[in-house]
């Protein structure tokens, strides 16, 4: 079925629905008398109420000569309108309300399809973040592993005579034992530890 009425959105009451425009479903149904007769008909005989129902809204219209005048929009929930499509008791009014519950069902139908689209997408975010999380961990603890390796190679590393002057030379130069370190690849433990030796020796003072 093609499209019969525009279907808007309006804030009915504290919530925002589906609706129609009271004269978009007057024109739909063929309607012959007075719209504005007609409407307050359909309220007053459907037992509409107002800001349940319906909402009025007063706008103002240009006429041909230069002023304007003032009308009621009403903008119908659509289960007011179905009423009133059904009220017609026309073969147009059938044809309405029809439509309006097709409507209705591909809305329903589009936002279950929606919730399961972003359900699933917080499933896989939650699963993508934990495979995260677990990459992370593991990438941790490789590199501390490799950082306890080459902290301990770094402790077990031979010294020989150009390490021992380069030492000799940034200690005189007053060097600090972690800045000695960084320079010879080693730890600081390790200068301080072959510093000691060297001043043992008398190599150093």
């Amino acid at each position: 079925m093609g499209q019969i009425i525009s279907i808007n959105t309006a804030v009915i009451g504290e919530e925002e629905v589906n609706s129609v425009n009271a004269r978009d479903l007057y024109t739909a149904l063929e309607i012959k008398k007075d719209f504005s007769e007609w409407i307050k008909t359909q309220i007053k005989s459907l037992n509409l109420e107002k800001n349940i129902d319906f909402i009025a809204t007063p706008l103002k219209r240009g006429i041909a000569n230069g002023g304007y005048k003032t009308i009621i929009e009403y903008i119908l929930t659509i289960d007011a309108a179905k009423h009133i499509a059904m009220a017609s008791r026309t073969k147009k009014g059938k044809e309405v309300r029809a439509y309006f519950i097709e409507v209705e069902k591909n809305f329903k139908i589009g936002i279950g399809q929606y919730k399961a689209l972003k359900d699933e997408k917080l499933r896989l975010e939650r699963k993508y973040y934990r495979q995260l999380e677990i990459s992370n961990k593991l990438l941790l603890e490789k590199l501390e592993k490799k950082d306890i390796v080459k902290k301990q190679l770094i402790v077990r590393k031979e010294w020989n005579s150009e390490d021992e002057q380069r030492l000799i030379e940034l200690v005189e130069l007053g060097y600090a034992a972690k800045d000695i370190a960084k320079e010879l690849d080693r730890t600081p433990d390790s200068i301080r530890s072959r510093k000691h030796y060297l001043i043992k020796k008398g190599v150093l003072r």
